[in-house]
């Protein structure tokens, strides 16, 4: 009878060592299952990343509609411009010459002029200004957007020198105009040869705002 039985025990034996060895399988392949879940976990992060850069990436597209809103031509300076002095339909009255300052956009783009600038002779052969600037006179400056080639005119009067007497005009010859665009600093110049009173108490110009040509 006992031999029968040590067999069975041994059969006994067995089945409960292979049962402990399929319950450490078990948890084996269940410390594994938290490995995956880890690894699921870590990859989550990396899609705020990349919505992180979206937001950044509105802002610059914002900023330029509003610079795209906010502009447009931008103001003629003098390296915009060419400048042209020239007699106006008709010449001139008694005392005075009527001319025309005429402006014309050279540059690849629209620009804005508006306003009167500052016009005066010139003489001496080095630019140096010959009596006072020229008064303005006229009204309200019309805004003026100049295309490329287009032109801008200002109404140009000249007193004749003569008309002060030599003593409080103190005649100076005049080589040409200097013109400075509105708001510039920059100046142009045309040749224009007259005679002008160096004495800046006399003013011999006057001068309308621009208008279109």
């Amino acid at each position: 009878m006992s031999t029968h039985l040590r067999p069975a025990l041994l059969l006994a034996v067995l089945a409960l060592a292979l049962t402990a060895c399929s319950g450490q399988d078990d948890d084996g392949a269940s410390a594994t299952g938290p490995s995956t879940v880890t690894a699921t976990v870590t990859a989550s992060p990396s899609s705020s990343p990349s919505s992180s850069p979206s937001s950044p990436a509105s802002s610059p597209a914002s900023s330029s509609g509003a610079a795209t809103s906010g502009s447009g031509p931008a103001e003629c300076t003098a390296d915009d411009l060419m400048l042209a002095v020239r007699v106006a339909p008709g010449g001139g009255t008694a005392g005075a010459m009527h001319s025309r300052v005429v402006l014309t956009n050279t540059s690849e783009a629209p620009c804005v002029l508006q306003g009167y600038g500052g016009v005066s002779y010139v003489g001496g052969g080095d630019g140096a200004q010959v009596g006072a600037a020229a008064d303005r006179t006229g009204g309200t400056a019309p805004r003026l957007v100049l295309a490329t080639g287009e032109r801008a005119v200002q109404a140009l009067t000249e007193t004749d020198a003569g008309a002060y007497g030599d003593a409080r005009c103190d005649p100076t010859e005049v080589d040409g105009v200097r013109v400075y665009p509105p708001d510039e600093t920059a100046s142009l110049y045309a040749a224009h040869a007259t005679t002008g009173c160096a004495d800046g108490a006399v003013h011999l110009l006057e001068v309308g705002p621009y208008h279109r040509a």
